[in-house]
């Protein structure tokens, strides 16, 4: 403005001198870069102007979540003096005349949102006196008060959007509470507002004018102003989109599931740096030519870096906003947020990052002008009411804060006051003072644990410390834990007892053997009515061994198994290893070509086979040993134990899984492993002789090793059934209940198709080879033991166990076996920190050998430890995604790979794509999953068809004949290009999430046409307000095109055509045609008249309801979780405010609301004894409404009471303040 010339603000770090400015300064001028100042003066206007950009965000945000406090910004000074009350009165009154924006109130006129200048607002002082609270307990009372007053809502279509309060601790002590709504204020404003409340504070006391030249305008005019600026951002609009083109959110690895909605109720967590290390950051900002914003910026981005693993992190960042010389007086809404994209995906160094944001940061500020608003709908964000558009986490900074010092003669200092809501799921808030750099980490508490900021808070400091020491290092390499988390994380955390002495290695069927010698008179197995002893089992098996070995089986032969669920199939098993060979389970439902490749990869010496089984079998086989169901086999041979010279390292057997590259893959596993497992389980499960054990599982699944092996080890009994009797369902009932089975190990797909019985016999219920569903432990767990077992075939069936009660809230994979270590390792192969994501790895005596004929592939799983805890042990790479719980158990996430578990089975779904590719009218195809149900995982197939439209009948047939049944996707669907990420790879997200809608386009055609007058009239809206022609019932708005003014006039609309008043959020909840003619139909929206308060959050259960009295808010959505928590047994009402979505007024006195209030909850229950709660002001009501009922005479049983309170009033004998 100065010198008429526009320089972008990296001039500044590139000419820092006064000398290079002013040669910048002279190239402008000479080369043209002469800037027309773009003119901002008063508007001609009346009392109404629109909203700025970001007032409509936040009006809308209220519109969306009415009666919340997020958006509420409480200023608290603590003043020390002779105060002047009246003086103060008249200051802030003169304050909301100086500054429009706080005497204004917002307003709905045909469909749009407006701000209406009040020509006058009567700021009332509210008081509160705890100068007769015991001194020690007088600070803790009054944050209390302040808190409760900063919590309270603004009703901004009344307006004004500011009170203060004035709470006296001491005749000269005082604490000034100004609260005003962030709509109208915001940070940049709390230093003018104090300069002129206390000028005017000033003034009042002299009794003269006060020192303050006029307003050049009010925030009204720069509305306007800002409203006329479109065209000139349209350079910095095309900025935007490409900077943030294809921006995805920011997945924080969360305690909890995001909801639909969040409530933004918070926490903050303070941070403070240390001041050798601001010293540090300091000495590395000049050498890099950065200032401590894009210091501690990059330090914010690298953590967020190695939390997610995002190849590029976008932070939001508040900036003043305020661009013009015009604004610096002003009150109001002036912030704007700018959205840091920092890329990080080749693993930078710090210094190199540090870089990065410093030129991110000065582009972001040269196209600051443009509102975020406008930002987020040129992107077309898809709208969510359960995350920020566009980022997640913010870093706020300021250097050197101005703070009141002052008002009048009066000593002023900041009081803190803390809302305990977060408007983002994370922002890192620091300010640099005399002291050093100190704020904190405010969080959403609805998705984070304190605990786990506090840990984070700790992970940046250290991070923190390691790039100012070394810039050096690259991203990856910054350590982020500290010794205690370390050990913590990669010693006891990872250790399943291995401390305790190891079993002696053996063979496993040595240990049988020895249980046979003990007491072979024992049942070893039953089947069908009939029971084996272990003597008899012993015999038949040795002389099945002795004829092996006589047709050439020998250390390490592979033979196959090809056996129904049978006393012989168990023979088989044991002869083998008796003979010293290992067994390949050969499953006889599978395609004949998957069993080809399997017996042409292990090459058998010999297969031993029931003879009804062969037809099944391909065609080339090796040599067969033919064995029947039940009779013994071969009785003539010798039954003594055979000495086949077996030992502990040798093969016990290999079992094939899934292969990414569509050939399964031979697990080699060694008889020490088996019988270290067999140990390990004996103890875990309490088998003992007699111990009865359900063998349920195929013998291709390597859960039939536990079933078969451990039983058998200990003296217990294997009860073997057919295949038909083992269906899930009132057969498998049966069976366990006659059979009086004491332990049986599922599939959690299998149990929850089981109708649930009592089963007095059953002890101990296991889970194993999916993720267990919250439901099968709360409805089987109670009168026994729950165990979830977890691990790979390539570590002996189960490497971590979870025991669960019925009450279980989250279920988990446990905590490593005896014996067993488990690691969860970043990408660099170190250990990650609690409550962060990485990949599980297994090691121990459990751990295969490797896979059959796969030596690539075994040193690619197989790996060697790279951190001091575990140096040089061998690991298995799982490809599960996990993390560490603070209790030392794992929560398992999800994949990395493409591998999937469906009923159990392990499966790559590579291969499943191999084979559908390889069908001639298949040009490519891609294989997802997806969650039909809580524990319900599916498999959708999608295909680009090669020259025209294949059948997706006959590829199923084409799959089935190729692949076991649980490999051929139910769902087969053809597309004609693939979604594609931001990499160009398949998005397979994409695809999973079109998949029911894709599915219900093919039955049902891709537009489905409206059905009713009704859906034809909102077809129709949606038309006019999106201008997409048309509109099928089920098409999505916002996908469409709408946006939050465009839902507001929806609204409006449908308002006035149909008489039927919707909320805001139906539009969210609902977004079709389809769903909001539902709405309407069934009464949605309320008519007119008065409406209910009585809120049903849930009405199941006998027992008396409960009935929790709204707080402050006015809103019951706080009480979901609790009607939640308290289950099915009672029902469960919250009492909403009148006035927040019925027609008639607030209710202005505690007295009035327990009146009308008792009035509504009797409609519910018409007779006591009545239940009553409430939280904060809630429970002041409900303590209210007793005394209403007991005075009409009727019974109270309980009044609950969360952290009510009722302030002390001035004087003795006061009544109850107006609300």
């Amino acid at each position: 403005r100065l010198f008429g010339v526009d320089l972008p603000l990296r001039a500044a770090f590139d000419a820092p001198t006064i000398a290079a400015l002013a040669e910048r300064i002279d190239r402008a001028k000479q080369g043209g870069r002469r800037c027309a100042p773009r003119p901002l003066c008063p508007a001609h206007r009346g009392a109404d102007a629109p909203l700025s950009h970001a007032q409509q965000r936040l009006w809308f945000v209220e519109e969306l979540q009415p009666g919340t406090a997020v958006y509420n910004m409480p200023i608290g000074v603590l003043l020390r003096g002779p105060l002047d009350r009246a003086a103060l009165e008249r200051s802030l009154e003169q304050l909301v005349a100086r500054h429009e924006v706080l005497r204004t109130r917002f307003e709905v006129r045909g469909g749009q949102p407006l701000q209406v200048v009040l020509p006058e607002a009567r700021i009332e002082l509210q008081h509160v006196d705890l100068s007769r609270v015991p001194r020690q307990d007088r600070d803790r009372a009054a944050r209390r008060a302040a808190e409760e007053e900063a919590r309270r809502p603004f009703d901004l279509a009344s307006g004004p959007p500011i009170r203060a309060a004035l709470i006296r601790l001491a005749d000269e002590e005082h604490v000034l509470l100004v609260t005003a709504h962030h709509i109208a204020c915001d940070g940049g404003s709390i230093p003018v507002l104090f300069r002129d409340l206390s000028a005017f504070y000033e003034a009042a006391r002299a009794g003269r004018a006060p020192d303050l030249p006029p307003l050049p305008m009010q925030y009204a005019d720069v509305a306007i102003w800002q409203r006329a600026q479109a065209g000139a951002w349209r350079g910095q609009i095309e900025y935007w989109k490409r900077a943030l083109a294809d921006i995805e959110p920011l997945e924080l690895p969360t305690d909890r599931p995001r909801g639909s909605a969040l409530s933004h109720r918070g926490d903050t967590v303070p941070v403070s740096l240390p001041a050798p290390l601001v010293e540090e950051l300091r000495a590395l900002g000049r050498r890099e030519g950065a200032t401590m914003f894009m210091l501690l910026l990059a330090g914010f981005v690298a953590l967020l870096h190695r939390y997610t693993g995002r190849a590029g992190v976008a932070v939001g960042a508040p900036t003043g906003g305020r661009t013009q010389v015009e604004m610096e007086p002003l009150i109001g809404f002036f912030v704007n947020m700018l959205v840091l994209r920092v890329r990080v995906d080749d693993n930078p160094t710090f210094a190199e990052l540090v870089r990065r944001v410093r030129q991110v940061t000065l582009e972001a500020q040269g196209h600051q002008d443009i509102p975020f608003e406008q930002v987020v709908d040129a992107l077309q964000v898809k709208r969510d009411l359960g995350r920020t558009p566009l980022f997640q986490a913010a870093f706020a900074f300021q250097s050197a804060p101005e703070r009141p010092r002052a008002l009048g003669e009066l000593e002023a200092s900041p009081f803190a006051v803390d809302t305990a809501t977060a408007k983002f799921d994370l922002l890192l808030a620091l300010e640099e003072g005399d002291q050093g750099i100190s704020g904190g980490i405010e969080f959403s508490a609805e998705l984070f644990d304190r605990s786990t900021i506090e840990r984070w808070r700790g992970h940046l400091e250290t991070l923190l410390a390691a790039s100012a020491a070394r810039p050096e290092l690259r991203v990856g390499d910054l350590p982020l834990l500290g010794r205690e988390e370390r050990d913590l994380v990669a010693r006891t955390f990872s250790d399943g007892g291995s401390a305790q002495p190891a079993p002696q290695p053996a063979c496993a069927h040595r240990l049988f053997e020895a249980q046979a010698g003990a007491a072979p008179e024992r049942t070893a197995l039953l089947f069908e009515g009939a029971a084996v002893s272990y003597g008899e089992l012993n015999r038949r098996a040795n002389q099945l061994a002795h004829h092996l070995r006589a047709r050439g089986v020998r250390r390490g032969a592979l033979v196959g198994v090809c056996m129904p669920r049978s006393p012989n199939m168990i023979v088989a098993l044991l002869a083998v290893l008796k003979a010293g060979g290992a067994y390949v389970p050969l499953d006889p439902t599978y395609p004949r070509d998957r069993l080809a490749f399997m017996i042409e990869d292990a090459r058998p010496a010999l297969l031993i086979a029931q003879p009804e089984l062969l037809e099944a079998l391909p065609a080339a086989l090796p040599p067969v040993v033919r064995i029947g169901e039940s009779e013994p086999a071969f009785p003539h041979e010798q039954a003594d134990d055979p000495d086949a010279g077996a030992r502990p390292e040798d093969l016990a057997y290999v079992i094939y899984t899934s292969g990414s590259t569509g050939r399964p893959k031979g697990v080699l596993v060694e008889h020490r492993s088996l019988s270290a497992f067999a140990e390990a389980q004996r103890k875990q499960l309490g088998v003992e002789p007699g111990t009865r054990v359900l063998q349920f599982t195929r013998l291709s699944f390597d859960v039939s090793v536990m079933e078969i092996f451990v039983p058998l080890s200990a003296g217990g009994v294997v009860c073997l059934a057919r295949a038909e009797a083992l269906m899930p369902g009132p057969g498998l009932i049966d069976l366990l209940r006659q059979e009086r089975i004491h332990i049986a190990m599922l599939t959690p797909s299998a149990l929850m198709a089981v109708g649930f019985d009592t089963l007095p016999d059953l002890r101990v219920l296991c889970v194993a080879g999916e993720v267990c569903p919250v439901e099968l432990p709360r409805r089987w767990a109670r009168g026994r033991r729950f165990l979830n077992g977890y691990g790979p075939t390539e570590a002996t069936v189960l490497a971590t166990s979870a025991e669960y009660t019925a009450d279980v809230a989250r279920p988990t994979i446990g905590r490593p076996l005896p014996n067993t270590q488990v690691y969860v390792l970043d990408g660099r192969g170190q250990p990650a920190p609690v409550g962060i994501p990485g990949e599980l790895h297994i090691g121990g005596v459990g751990l295969a050998r490797g896979y059959l004929n796969r030596d690539d592939l075994t040193a690619a799983r197989f790996v060697r430890a790279a951190f001091p805890e575990a140096e040089g042990a061998r690991l298995y790479r799982t490809g599960d995604l996990v993390r560490w719980l603070p209790n030392g158990e794992i929560d398992f996430l999800g994949r990395l790979d493409e591998q999937v578990k469906i009923r159990g089975f392990r499966i790559e779904l590579g291969e499943i794509e191999a084979v559908l590719a390889s069908h001639p009218d298949v040009a490519e195809a891609a294989v997802v999953t997806r969650e039909h149900a809580p524990g319900d995982v599916r498999l959708a197939g999608f295909f680009i068809p090669r020259g025209g439209r294949a059948d997706a009948d006959a590829l199923r047939r084409f799959l089935a004949a190729r692949l076991p049944d649980y490999m051929v996707p139910p769902a087969l669907v053809p597309i004609e290009r693939w979604p594609q990420t931001p990499s160009g790879k398949i998005d397979r997200r994409a695809l999973a999430a079109s998949a029911p809608a894709a599915l219900a386009a093919l039955a049902e055609g891709a537009r489905v046409p409206p059905r009713t007058r009704l859906e034809l009239e909102l077809c129709a809206l949606f038309e006019e307000l999106l201008g997409a022609p048309g509109v099928g019932v089920t098409d999505d708005f916002f996908s469409l095109g709408g946006h939050s003014l465009l839902a507001v006039r929806l609204m409006t609309e449908i308002r006035g055509r149909f008489g039927r008043d919707l909320p805001l959020t139906s539009l969210f909840r609902a977004p079709t045609v389809e769903g909001l003619a539902a709405l309407l139909r069934d009464g949605g929206g309320a008519p007119g008249g008065r409406a209910s308060v009585v809120v049903p959050l849930h009405t199941r259960g006998a027992r008396p309801p409960l009935f929790f009295v709204h707080p402050v808010g006015g809103n019951v959505l706080c009480y979901a979780d609790l009607a939640a928590a308290l289950g099915d047994e009672r029902p469960f009402y919250g009492i909403q405010a009148y006035g927040l979505e019925t027609p008639p007024r607030p209710l202005g006195s505690v007295g009035e609301m327990a009146e009308a209030y008792c009035e509504e909850l009797r409609r519910v229950q018409p007779e006591g004894p009545y239940l009553l709660g409430g939280w904060s002001m809630g429970g002041v009501v409900a303590f209210e409404m007793a005394r209403v009922l007991e005075r009409a005479g009727r019974s109270v049983a309980a009044v609950v009471l969360l952290d009510a309170y009722l302030p002390p009033f001035d004087e003795p004998g006061d009544e109850l303040p107006p609300i």
